[in-house]
């Protein structure tokens, strides 16, 4: 094998330093950059606009809350206190003032209209039965109210043209009519129980005679 000359070592070990400065870590090596977060765009960072249809009137402070007013309608005549809600009134102005709701009840017995019919005396509200007694329109046969035509009798007592019937056989008596103990016949039914002497015979007398009574059709 030759020998190198001196200037082939030079350049050999001239090579090796090269090499081994290549390989080994530079301190001076550049820090991989740091990832930084994308800016925010506005959009993102202010608050979303209100919806204006949605919008609230700001509160300013010291001031009390805004009340919806109230029309007062004048005192309850039932109670006498004030109204200020709904209230009941006559469509028709035969009774006068207004009512609470809960007020408006028969003068009589207390008890609230069922329907929407009521009756008016003296300027006060009844039910229909309180009125008719109040009225003296009540019905001696079928103890309900007269309105429209009725049958009264000599003694003032009234009937619904259909209610004065026989005590015995039920027809309807329209004119005249006997009258034999307190009770009503036809002529039919007093006669038989006149021949039965039941009610006509000798020492028999004042009540208990038969008499014959007329009505008159009237209105109410």
């Amino acid at each position: 094998m030759m020998g190198k000359s001196q200037n082939d070592i030079q350049s050999s070990i001239t090579d090796l330093q090269v090499r081994r400065l290549d390989s080994s870590p530079s301190r001076n090596m550049a820090q991989p950059a740091r990832t930084l977060n994308p800016p925010i765009p506005d959009s993102l960072t202010e608050p979303p606009p209100r919806n204006p249809a949605r919008s609230q009137t700001p509160a300013i402070p010291g001031n009390t809350p805004i009340r919806r007013r109230t029309t007062k309608k004048g005192n309850c005549k039932g109670c006498s206190e004030p109204i200020t809600g709904k209230s009941v009134s006559s469509a028709d102005g035969r009774l006068t003032g207004r009512y609470h709701k809960e007020c408006f009840v028969c003068t009589t017995c207390s008890e609230p209209f069922q329907t929407a019919t009521f009756y008016v005396i003296d300027d006060a509200p009844y039910c229909e039965r309180h009125y008719h007694k109040l009225n003296g329109s009540v019905c001696i046969g079928c103890d309900r109210g007269i309105e429209g035509q009725y049958l009264e009798t000599e003694r003032n007592q009234k009937f619904h043209p259909n209610c004065l019937t026989c005590s015995d056989c039920k027809r309807i008596l329209k004119h005249d009519y006997f009258e034999m103990g307190g009770r009503v016949y036809c002529e039919r039914d007093a006669f038989h129980r006149a021949q039965q002497g039941r009610f006509l015979g000798p020492g028999t007398g004042g009540s208990n005679r038969m008499q014959r009574r007329t009505t008159r059709l009237m209105m109410m």
